[in-house]
């Protein structure tokens, strides 16, 4: 099993408000799991990991996308880091067929040749 992590950042301070687990396990399969850091939370790199790894591997036990993002102050987090492409997922799952929808970065993460 490969497991990678990356941060999406306040483009304002800097500071890591995302952690996102990217997930492959031997059949190819992967999933990406999300931890959003509330604005008035000092960001920590090893609970966003533990959430955000929690929810990869919770999706990719059970092969499907889980939890949807309700929280509008989550979504406001999400939609500035990401520059208006917001998940609406804390877990996401993809069979190995559908690894396109991986982001280039998220493919170079994983090792994944197109």
């Amino acid at each position: 099993m490969m497991i990678r992590y990356y941060y999406l950042r306040d483009s304002k301070t800097n500071a890591p408000r995302v952690t996102k687990c990217v997930v492959r396990n031997e059949e190819g399969n992967v999933a990406i799991g999300s931890a959003i850091c509330s604005l008035i939370d000092a960001p920590n790199k090893r609970i966003g990991r533990r959430i955000a790894l929690n929810r990869a591997l919770y999706a990719l036990n059970r092969a499907r996308t889980i939890l949807p993002i309700k929280s509008q102050k989550a979504k406001d987090i999400l939609f500035s880091v990401t520059n208006g492409g917001l998940d609406d997922h804390k877990g996401v799952f993809l069979y190995k067929e559908e690894i396109a929808c991986l982001t280039e970065f998220e493919r170079k993460l994983l090792r994944i040749k197109i």
